[in-house]
């Protein structure tokens, strides 16, 4: 299998430190499945990271700058974009090389491009954009006419790509006809985390006695609660969440998760042995903290401040967002995914995938 992943899908975790790219990293050899990647991927990428930073910098966003660099904390905005610019593209170049065979620029003529474009065909949208996607797809069929494995292609753009019933839009359907292509020889996939559960997971041995023994606190030394206690804020950095979530009224914007209280308790979903020496962890855990969150000031005329948990305890008004800052102690689920080194328990990678609100009274 050759996995093909549109820009989103590195974007997504653009240091490929999460889980999900961990477990495809760790399986290509025993599992057999490769990585391709365009090189019009690898230029989108660069070009979206670096104005992404750019955007974040102008907004003097501090918190989504660091998550964004993968630093702990930024200095002075400038030149502390300038050299993650250059400190990324070097990196992810020199990654790429290592991880992936990189796909040219398929050989198809402005003509074609254009009659495309102008049909409105997908990848091209109504609306007229799609002529990245469309080399993308290009170069997808271009592999895909060889005799190697089956492909799978990951993107996000199901506007472009997708097919409103799931899998391919007809018009790549066609394409693949056309070109004498079986239609099964490429797999859609709208993200990385669906594709891995759905055709890595599957194929990776559970390990009961793992999940027993982490709901027992024997394993790992310390037990998996007080790596989260020590290192969940690391895991989350900035991360806002969708108030609903959360229950809170949408007023009270971009919550992040500020502090942590407690773990109640830590429930393995699912335990597999990730070769060559790791584990692949599921689990959800009950964590009490506390989340912060702004409300504007126009929003607060509205609710009144006796609507607002904490109001005027932190007593900090953003001028930037021209808004109040408070807080609210909840009790939460988060999924969480973790990699875990098989002898040490050291855990190797943590990713938060959602939360949502817990039935628990906050204490």
């Amino acid at each position: 299998m050759r996995i093909v992943p549109d820009s989103n899908a590195i974007l997504a975790d653009p240091w490929l430190r999460g889980t999900d790219w961990q477990t495809v990293l760790n399986t290509r050899g025993s599992l057999g499945h490769s990585i391709c990647i365009p090189k019009v991927v690898v230029e989108e990428v660069l070009n979206h990271y670096e104005r992404e930073l750019l955007r974040l910098g102008e907004d003097r966003d501090v918190r989504r700058l660091a998550n964004l660099l993968g630093w702990e904390s930024v200095g002075g905005i400038p030149k502390e974009i300038g050299r993650g610019i250059v400190e990324y593209r070097a990196w992810f170049e020199d990654k790429v090389g290592k991880i992936a065979s990189i796909i040219d620029y398929p050989d198809i003529g402005l003509p074609a491009v254009a009659s495309r474009a102008m049909a409105k065909r997908r990848p091209f949208h109504e609306t007229g954009h799609g002529y990245v996607d469309t080399v993308l797809w290009e170069s997808v069929l271009t592999l895909a006419s060889d005799r190697g494995p089956n492909i799978v292609l990951l993107s996000n753009n199901t506007g472009n790509f997708g097919s409103p019933s799931g899998g391919l839009h007809e018009d790549l359907l066609s394409d693949l006809k056309e070109r004498q292509v079986p239609a099964d020889k490429v797999i859609y996939f709208t993200n990385l985390g669906d594709f891995v559960k759905d055709q890595i997971q599957p194929a990776l041995a559970r390990v009961e006695e793992v999940r027993t023994a982490i709901e027992q606190r024997k394993f790992p030394t310390p037990p998996l609660d007080l790596w989260i206690m020590q290192n969940f804020r690391s895991v989350l950095g900035n991360r806002t969440w969708d108030p609903a979530k959360l229950g809170l009224r949408n007023e009270f914007r971009d919550p992040v998760f500020g502090y942590i209280d407690d773990v109640h308790s830590i429930k393995v979903i699912d335990a597999r042995r990730l070769p060559p020496n790791a584990l692949l962890i599921e689990c959800e855990a009950l964590v009490a903290g506390d989340f912060f969150f702004h409300v504007l000031n126009s929003d607060l005329e509205t609710l009144g401040a006796g609507q607002i948990p904490n109001y005027g305890v932190l007593g900090k008004f953003d001028p930037e967002k021209e808004s109040f800052v408070s807080f609210i102690h909840l009790n939460t689920v988060f999924q969480m995914s973790l990699v875990l080194d098989q002898e040490t328990g050291t855990v190797l990678s943590a990713e938060v995938r959602d939360v949502r609100l817990s039935g628990l009274r906050p204490t």
